[in-house]
């Protein structure tokens, strides 16, 4: 878990870094929408039946698929 979230800080850096360079609106745009869906695949690709918990609900114990049908 301490990897994703030096992902996600680096992640953010990218977007801070971004939004300071003139004319980088799109390079924003598009690591907003593709930051939550790298560290969804690697969360995934790493452990399938690890989810990160959610206001106290236990999603551990079930797998992306099955959080899929309960949702």
């Amino acid at each position: 878990m301490i990897a994703h979230i030096s992902e996600v800080i680096q992640g953010l850096d990218a977007i801070s870094q971004a939004i300071q360079k003139p004319n980088s609106l799109n390079q924003v745009h598009n690591e907003l929408h593709t930051a939550p869906i790298q560290i969804k695949q690697r969360l995934n690709s790493e452990n399938p039946r690890q989810v990160i918990p959610k206001r106290g609900f236990n999603f551990i114990q079930y797998s992306t698929s099955q959080l899929h049908r309960i949702i």
